[in-house]
């Protein structure tokens, strides 16, 4: 289990995510990606590439190198799958939010949608892969 451990508004501080610096995250296995096929991208969400335990390693696999980002607009955050972290060219991207009947789960079927995150949401990524959205302002 990934754990996205907090995203704030207000700094950087710590394993925060500054918003005063950049909007856009990108989530994906590896620190960056670049191929024949994609341009360069550097990840600042990553997912660990290099994984010495052979079952978390294939877990990580499920993720693609360009997964999703994470957005930061008008004081909200919002995910949004890459063409390789949406079905079915890519591997699975879904928000799983707690509710008044349980969980429920929120896939995200195209590269176009964004999908509003609120604090305590949990990102799947690659149905392996789980990040937990934290909104502290």
């Amino acid at each position: 289990l990934s754990h996205l451990l907090a995203v704030n508004i207000n700094n950087g501080a710590g394993p925060f995510l500054n918003v005063t610096e950049r909007t856009v995250f990108h989530i994906g296995r590896g620190e960056s990606e670049s191929n024949n096929e994609r341009p360069f991208r550097e990840n600042q969400i990553a997912i660990n590439d290099m994984e010495k335990d052979k079952v978390l390693k294939e877990l990580n696999f499920h993720v693609s190198g360009t997964h999703a980002d994470l957005i930061y607009d008008n004081e909200a955050f919002y995910l949004k799958a890459t063409l390789y972290g949406c079905r079915p060219d890519g591997s699975k991207t879904a928000v799983i939010r707690e509710g008044a009947n349980g969980s429920e789960e929120y896939e995200l079927r195209d590269s176009e949608s964004r999908f509003r995150l609120r604090d305590g949401d949990l990102i799947e990524l690659g149905g392996t892969v789980m990040l937990l959205f934290e909104c502290k302002e």
